[in-house]
């Protein structure tokens, strides 16, 4: 099954949008079961999501307010971290041809984003125990009373790109990943389906 590569630019990304768009030309882009998901960590939270300030108010939380989960910095200073832009960190994987497909976690949930790359008949099951995920969003999940499992439907919970890769391709994916400075984890893999798109463990 041929699929075309997901991303979804924000927040001005024209060169990123370029620079894959490119890249994309050169790319295998087929997803099959079998293959496994990569994700990239990014510590942004797509901060001008609607649900934030109200959440936040809820609480009783300002800009200043100060947290000790996150680390002293201000919520502020957490919800102003910059979005990661992956050019650098995709491109030696598009040249070794190992991405079969990509997600950009942002304008929408990791929930929301990932079945976008693949086909009809598959789904992802993904290992919630296989990454951390940032202290920020355990303070929304608790500001607003979310329930844990629809935070993942809401945010990115700290993840920037999934990728999709060959299984056997999977650690020499992510050597290279770690080798360009990025922090990634290998969070499961692409199945029959047998329910929903996206199965959390």
């Amino acid at each position: 099954v041929k699929l075309p590569i997901i991303f979804e630019c924000s927040k001005g990304e024209d060169v990123l949008r370029e620079a894959l768009d490119e890249l994309c030309k050169q790319a295998e882009r087929s997803v099959d079961d079998g293959y496994n998901y990569i994700i990239l960590s990014d510590r942004d939270i797509d901060a001008d999501h609607a649900a934030i300030p109200a959440l936040f108010e809820q609480a009783g939380y300002t800009v200043d307010t100060t947290l000790d989960e996150l680390d002293g910095k201000t919520v502020g200073e957490v919800l102003l971290t910059p979005t990661k832009i992956y050019v650098k960190a995709l491109k030696p994987l598009f040249a070794e041809h190992l991405i079969k497909g990509v997600a950009h976690i942002t304008g929408g949930g990791f929930i929301e984003n990932i079945p976008r790359m693949i086909p009809d008949g598959l789904a992802a099951s993904i290992n919630l125990d296989a990454f951390p995920v940032p202290p920020i969003f355990d303070v929304i999940e608790r500001a607003g009373g979310v329930d844990h499992t629809e935070m993942f439907n809401i945010f990115n919970m700290g993840i920037g790109m999934v990728l999709a890769v060959d299984a056997s391709k999977a650690q020499t994916t992510l050597d290279l990943l770690k080798a360009n400075g990025e922090t990634a984890y290998e969070i499961g893999s692409i199945v029959a389906k047998s329910g929903s798109d996206v199965e959390l463990h």
